[in-house]
């Protein structure tokens, strides 16, 4: 059974450089694109450097999103959401329903399954590679998997091996650091080339890249080689103005023109306002901070 090795990153990463990653040996990337619960949904604010790092290098990525659904009308907005956010993306690797986190523990067992069915069936109906990451307790006992059936898996154990009885095509086995308490912190002493802090690490068992390819998901075509750049529209054409009339030969050129300067911006606009809006989201944080840091200062002054 063939191995590749890989990682999962988020903000808390910060910034990486994608070359020295690749350089170490690390063949693929699981990036945190959202988290939230129902319609309160945030982007990650590396998703887009991440992303383009990853292109940059040529190391395929997936994406995935951290839920705190409670509820399967819920797990319908997040899922809205991260789909809307990552439809300018091209991720060559699944594209995951992170399940894990201790407020959903105590739902009962056919809501969590609902959410997962509702969740993923979403994204597959979008055209993408749906995977479902859990670690191995809820596998066995949260989660009905014969309702999950065909489903993909992204288990997560923390060992030496899995021990996991079901299919799963991807596995998370520990945490590589340096940073706090060995078996809190991290599982695996050291350092991924590229990262200052710890970071979670993975295997993945099937050549992920090829099989999305092949099967014309993730937008990325059916193309069995490497997907090329997108090509500039070309500009749409103008009936030929009759000879002589040079007037309306310039008028035909500059409404080419525009047409064709009207397509780029379509094709990038997306992209544009995703950065925006995490730029501004920075800005606001940033002020929130200044603001709270002025109060506090102020209200030591009066004591």
């Amino acid at each position: 059974m063939p191995e590749y090795k890989g990682i999962d990153v988020s903000q808390w990463q910060g910034n990486i450089n994608w070359a020295e990653v690749k350089s170490s040996g690390i063949q693929f990337a699981m990036i945190r694109a959202t988290y939230g619960r129902g319609t309160d949904v945030s982007t990650d604010p590396r998703l887009l450097d991440n992303a383009a790092g990853c292109d940059t290098v040529g190391l395929p990525y997936g994406l995935y999103h951290y839920s705190y659904a409670k509820t399967v009308d819920e797990a319908v907005e997040e899922a809205k959401a991260f789909l809307k956010v990552i439809k300018d993306l091209q991720p060559q690797m699944p594209v995951a329903l992170d399940l894990e986190d201790s407020s959903q523990a105590g739902l009962p067992k056919e809501t969590l399954t609902n959410i997962a069915r509702s969740f993923l069936k979403m994204v597959e109906a979008e055209k993408y590679y749906g995977i479902l990451y859990a670690n191995y307790s809820w596998l066995t006992t949260r989660l009905d998997m014969s309702r999950l059936n065909g489903i993909d898996v992204w288990l997560a154990q923390w060992a030496s091996k899995p021990t996991y009885q079901g299919n799963f095509g991807m596995w998370q086995y520990g945490v590589i650091g340096k940073n706090g308490t060995k078996g809190v912190d991290y599982t695996i002493y050291g350092q991924v080339a590229g990262i200052q802090g710890n970071c979670d690490a993975d295997l993945a068992y099937q050549d992920y890249p090829q099989i999305i390819r092949a099967a014309g998901l993730n937008h990325l075509g059916s193309s069995t080689e490497e997907p090329e750049s997108a090509p500039e529209p070309e500009p749409i054409p103008e009936p030929e103005p009759e000879d002589g009339d040079k007037w309306s030969k310039i008028q035909c050129i500059l409404r080419g023109l525009w047409k064709y300067l009207k397509l780029c911006l379509s094709n990038q606009w997306a992209t544009i306002k995703l950065r925006f809006m995490n730029f501004w989201s920075s800005v606001t944080r940033f002020f929130e901070n200044l603001w709270a840091s002025v109060y506090h200062f102020i209200q030591g002054l009066f004591r």
